[in-house]
């Protein structure tokens, strides 16, 4: 071994040391903050809830599909991976109200559910004088509705019922057999008779394979369109709230439609892009949805209510598509105004009743 590399070695093992020597310093001062930052993501994790998913909460129920495990107690991650506290009652629904004790009850999809806000801003908790019962669960479409305004119709007399019709997907998952690889029950216009009729021989626990699902933007950029997918979605929109209307009339209930618009950031952006890839012989009218709904409403004789009209982008998440604490304060107000309308309307009925009875009684004397 030469004599040069002999010095090398002991020179390269004091540079090292030397080099260490001298960081030393920047490693103490830098040793607290690494420290607290640790304790701090250890407080995190030691405090922080158990998230658990969209697909935890449900589990599977004959001819709906799937419908919200009873009894839950969980923390929920919503579209940006928050998380928002989730309570269901031993029928499995939000809320701790029972049906038979409720002045209102709410169908609906996932706004029903109240996805993205803890159980103390859920609508439903917002009216201290009013008892909101509410049946929903996330991904639901009206046939869901429908199907569980059938079940539940003997426990509907005497109150408003209220059915959550969201324009983002609701109108054409009505038409889908299945959402993801969850089946689901749908409508349909029978090949022979031409009728709509509801469809859930199909549904059972296996996975559906097959994606029929489109992207949900580009879907409501169809509808608010004229186009077949358009004019397929709201027929079959007015044979559900036909059907619907026809269960609480004959339960003894009064029903009323209220259409929920996609005002949020998140959903305002997604629209810009779907509009970008449209065809540029689109006639897309965002007004159209409320439009068809309200006139199908009209025909069939039901109350409704556009929410278009009552909510702005302040009353949704900022990073998902629901509605923000706010927002489910707002659409308590309006459900309760509709309660005091309805009351004050059958106090007007009952004392113009009174007075006709008494000048049919002076009449008569």
């Amino acid at each position: 071994m030469k004599l040069l590399d002999i010095v090398r070695v002991p020179l390269g093992g004091i540079a090292g040391l030397l080099g260490m020597v001298l960081a030393l310093p920047a490693i103490l001062l830098l040793l607290p903050f690494a420290l607290v930052g640790l304790l701090a993501s250890s407080v995190r994790r030691f405090f922080q809830p158990d998230l658990v998913e969209w697909e935890d909460v449900i589990g599977f129920a004959p001819q709906v599909g799937w419908v919200p495990r009873p009894n839950l107690d969980v923390h929920v991650r919503d579209f940006n991976g928050d998380a928002y506290h989730v309570t269901t009652g031993p029928d499995g629904w939000r809320g701790d109200t029972p049906l038979a004790d409720s002045d209102v009850v709410v169908f609906g999809d996932s706004y029903a559910f109240g996805c993205g806000v803890d159980d103390s801003d859920f609508f439903a908790h917002q009216c201290p004088d009013l008892r909101i019962k509410t049946i929903g669960s996330p991904a639901y479409s009206m046939v869901h509705s429908v199907l569980w305004m059938e079940r539940l119709a003997p426990g509907l007399r005497g109150k408003l019922v209220v059915w959550f019709v969201y324009q983002g997907n609701d109108l054409v998952d009505n038409l889908h057999p299945a959402l993801l690889h969850y089946r689901s029950p749908f409508a349909r216009s029978n090949r022979e008779s031409g009728e709509w009729e509801i469809v859930t021989d199909h549904v059972d626990a296996s996975r559906w394979t097959i994606n029929s699902r489109e992207g949900e933007m580009d879907t409501f950029v169809e509808i608010c369109s004229s186009t077949h997918q358009s004019t397929r979605s709201f027929q079959a929109c007015e044979f559900l709230i036909r059907r619907g209307a026809e269960v609480c009339r004959e339960a003894g209930a009064e029903l009323t439609v209220m259409s929920i618009p996609d005002l949020s950031p998140v959903a305002e952006l997604a629209l810009a892009r779907a509009l970008e890839k449209a065809s540029p012989t689109t006639d897309f009218d965002r007004g159209l949805p409320d439009r068809r709904l309200r006139d199908t409403c009209l025909r069939v004789g039901v109350p409704f209510t556009a929410l278009q009209e009552h909510l702005d982008s302040s009353d949704y998440l900022k990073h998902d598509f629901h509605w923000s604490p706010t927002g489910n304060r707002r659409v308590a107000e309006i459900i309760g105004d509709l309660c005091r309308e309805r009351a004050s309307g059958r106090s007007e009925a009952s004392d113009s009743n009174d007075s006709g009875e008494h000048r049919l009684h002076r009449k008569i004397g």
